[in-house]
């Protein structure tokens, strides 16, 4: 749900300030950033990122921090239901 006010942006949905443009709530500071996979502000780009594995430990299908983001660092990492028999999982 796009936010348009300040006042709809919290640490859980990742920042303190509202985009009225874009609808994303941006941080201002790593306290900004307690949402699922997150730890970290980049001020840059007012997105919070992951800075550690750790971060993405409840990320579904993800358990390594690359650049900012929650991905998969093996194979074991992917416990996604399969919808197709035969599906065989890639770790990109």
């Amino acid at each position: 749900m796009p936010c348009k006010s300040d006042q709809q942006c919290t640490p859980d949905r990742n920042g303190s300030l509202c985009n009225r443009e874009t609808g994303l709530c941006e941080c201002t500071a790593d306290a900004d950033c307690r949402g699922p996979g997150v730890s970290r502000c980049n001020l840059a780009s007012r997105r919070c990122q992951c800075a550690k594995n750790q971060d993405c430990a409840n990320v579904p299908n993800a358990d390594t921090c690359i650049d900012g983001e929650c991905g998969c660092g093996s194979l074991s990492s992917c416990k996604a239901e399969r919808t197709f028999a035969g599906t065989r999982y890639v770790c990109e």
